[in-house]
């Protein structure tokens, strides 16, 4: 916490919501791949040789910590860790 940043409360809000990020081996694992550009669920199979459910699982949750985000291009979604 720092005067006139985030309130204390946000402040450990934030960083629980980037410990469950990077809590999970896997998790982790793509993310990392996330970090050298946009990726397609595909590649981070490939990437991380994990299995499809497990990467698009693994995604949506960073997703929802605000850790990744995606974009769509055609019929595939790309994504990428979220710079903040």
């Amino acid at each position: 916490y720092r005067p006139g940043g985030p309130s204390l409360t946000s402040a450990i809000e934030i960083r629980a919501r980037v410990s469950r990020g990077l809590g999970d081996p896997s998790r982790l694992a793509v993310l990392e791949s996330l970090r050298d550009g946009p990726r397609c669920v595909t590649d981070l199979v490939t990437e991380t040789g994990l299995s499809q459910p497990n990467v698009s699982g693994h995604l949506a949750l960073l997703r929802e910590l605000g850790l990744a985000q995606a974009e769509r291009r055609g019929r595939f979604a790309y994504y990428a860790a979220q710079r903040s």
